[in-house]
């Protein structure tokens, strides 16, 4: 069953927590692509890290949430984010 944030952190204790963030950002950097929602920071930030500290600009980003703009403002410089739903 998923825990919700401050459950989790309850549970694991603030330490382990950030930890645990740390390694699920470090594996999300070594990925050859992302899908992700351009509303979350979370994926805005691993993009970013990708992109940057990764050296990974050429490799692929998508976007899942219909809710979210038509455009992928990280990776499409602006142009229609295809549709693959």
């Amino acid at each position: 069953k998923r825990m919700n944030l401050m459950d989790l952190r309850a549970k694991l204790g603030a330490k382990q927590a950030v930890m645990e963030s740390l390694l699920n950002l470090q594996l999300l950097m070594e990925s050859d692509a992302l899908i992700c929602t351009w509303t979350s920071n979370w994926c805005r930030l691993v993009d970013e890290m990708r992109i940057t500290v990764a050296m990974k600009a050429d490799h692929p980003s998508f976007e899942i949430n219909k809710h979210c703009p038509s455009f992928n403002w990280v990776f499409g410089k602006g142009q229609p984010t295809p549709d693959f739903r």
